[in-house]
């Protein structure tokens, strides 16, 4: 017999709104709104390591009749193989854990989400069925977070629900099957990013179900073992990467980068204690009425924003340096700021910028969100828009000293283990 779950703290049975569906399956609301939750009940094991089989749903258990993406109605659905039964059947039997982690974000264009995920679920009442009385986990993330793979947020859950029964995952002798395997047919590969992500073993359906042959597999997209570490993360570096401030002798200097590829951080970590004043703004009447006002007191400036002009279009880099850096209000002519130093810092690495906007918006530990607040996933397209416009700054500018900045990621040891993970490629 199954085990008892001890229920966590703050949580009670009449918090859960459970229903009762076909086949002994029990929905509860525990993870909302991040994912739906169901079991069935009848494992037959009692503390200790377990092994643990994980496998997603779409075109790995069950595809749709029709050959369709996405089901049209609660009986468009059919075994990806025949042996599916049996298989899960012969695993439970051996003792394996069960587990079901699938993506099901609401397809675009749906009028109400909650009728979609209502007849969802009646179609998956009807796998249940079908299972004959299998037990197992269902997860099924809802929502772009921490949930969704390829990040670890359902196995996460998964651990703290074996944790309750006092029981933790074999990892070494557990595995995930998954059709999005980065093969040369798959459209992405997020399951193999997931695997990665929780370090278990990792079959496609066609091997597992099938018996086929391991076919290359090569993920799409970008991981942050791919940066490249270099000796000096500024250069030049010859010369100092902030300015030491003088009286009545400020310096401007300007930040040029993608969104979310440190500017803010950096100004933060090593220009804030020197003393300088940080503008970042989106317009550029803001930037010279704060500019000119911190001329007027001999303060040293940090500039970071993306300046819209006449047509509302953004501005290259070389346009909005001649905005900032040129156009020098009058107060900065003025006697002893005449000298007003220009620079400029510029941070690469297009890639790195999207993977910083992922974790940033997702990644991020509850603590760090406390000291930096809450970030918005800049969507791709936008972000792309951002990217075509992007020009990179010259010294023919009129800046007196041009660095670049390699990124390199600064944190705690669990900020660290977060930001190597993989990221959604959107």
């Amino acid at each position: 017999m199954e085990s008892v779950p001890r229920k966590r703290r703050g949580y009670t049975k009449g918090s859960e709104e459970v229903k009762q569906g076909d086949g002994s399956i029990i929905w509860s609301s525990r993870f909302k709104p991040s994912c739906l939750f169901a079991q069935v009940a009848g494992w037959k094991v009692s503390g200790g390591p377990q092994r643990v089989a994980l496998f997603d749903l779409d075109n790995t258990l069950i595809t749709t009749k029709t050959g369709g993406v996405f089901f049209l109605d609660c009986g468009d659905w059919k075994w990806f193989t025949p042996v599916i039964p049996k298989k899960l059947h012969e695993l439970h039997d051996n003792g394996y854990l069960i587990f079901i982690v699938t993506n099901q974000l609401c397809p675009p264009g749906v009028e109400s989400s909650e009728s979609f995920y209502n007849d969802w679920r009646r179609r998956f009442d009807r796998v249940a069925t079908a299972l004959q009385g299998v037990p197992f986990r269902l997860l099924a993330s809802v929502r772009n977070d921490w949930y969704r793979k390829p990040l670890p947020g359902m196995w996460e859950a998964i651990v703290q629900l074996l944790k309750e029964e006092d029981m933790e995952p074999d990892l070494a002798n557990s595995f995930f099957v998954g059709d999005f395997a980065g093969r040369r047919a798959d459209k992405c590969s997020s399951d193999f990013k997931f695997a990665q992500n929780i370090a278990i073993a990792l079959h496609t359906p066609d091997e597992y179900f099938l018996g086929r042959p391991v076919e290359t597999r090569k993920p799409k997209g970008f991981h942050p073992s791919m940066i490249v570490q270099h000796e000096h993360w500024f250069q030049p570096s010859n010369t100092p990467l902030v300015p030491a401030v003088k009286a009545r002798k400020p310096i401007l200097i300007l930040f040029v980068g993608l969104p979310a590829i440190g500017k803010s951080t950096l100004y933060r970590k090593y220009f804030a204690q020197a003393g300088y004043i940080h503008i970042n703004s989106s317009r550029t009447s803001e930037n010279m009425t704060a500019i000119e006002e911190a001329c007027s007191k001999g303060k040293s400036v940090v500039v970071e924003s993306t300046a819209p002009n006449a047509s509302g279009k953004t501005m290259s880099t070389a346009q909005r340096s001649s905005t900032w850096a040129f156009s020098m209000p009058q107060s900065a002519r003025s006697p002893g700021v005449a000298d007003f130093s220009r620079s400029c810092i510029w941070f690469a690495d297009t890639d790195v910028a999207w993977h910083n906007n992922m974790y940033r918006a997702l990644g991020r530990t509850e603590a760090l969100r406390e000291i930096e607040g809450d970030s918005k996933l800049i969507p791709c397209k936008d972000f792309k828009d951002i990217q075509g416009r992007f020009e990179e700054p010259a010294r023919a500018e009129g800046f007196k000293d041009l660095k670049r900045i390699y990124f390199r990621f600064e944190g705690t040891e669990e900020e660290r283990k977060r930001y190597m993970l993989w990221y959604p490629l959107s």
